[in-house]
């Protein structure tokens, strides 16, 4: 089973299975159409709530035949967020120390 095959939809509660189907005008989703969408946007479908957004991730987590989904970390996307703001801004930093060394001519370039 991998993540473009049918979605397990028959294994779900039927609170879960009937949010899906809704949330999909009726039809029978991919592993990876499930798993590609955020935590946040699920919370804001009806009938989707912490603990059945736990058992719909349960089922997209992992996928045999080596396929990861999206949220195979299991971090929630509001922390991979804040740790990729973090990351760019420490980036930024970076890069703004090594043009200021450039030009303070505290490192040489080689002329073109």
């Amino acid at each position: 089973m991998g993540l473009d095959d049918p979605f397990p939809i028959e294994k779900c509660s039927g609170r879960v299975r009937g949010a899906i189907l809704t949330e999909f005008h009726g039809r029978c989703p991919t592993i990876r159409e499930v798993a590609s969408i955020s935590d946040a946007q699920w919370l804001t479908v009806p009938n989707i709530g912490p603990t059945t957004l736990e058992e719909l991730r349960s089922m997209t987590q992992s996928v045999p035949d080596g396929e990861t989904s999206p949220h195979a970390t299991g971090i929630p996307d509001g922390e991979l967020l804040s740790r990729l703001n973090r990351l760019q801004r420490e980036l930024n930093i970076l890069v703004g120390e090594i043009r200021a060394r450039f030009t303070s001519g505290g490192i040489k370039r080689n002329p073109r």
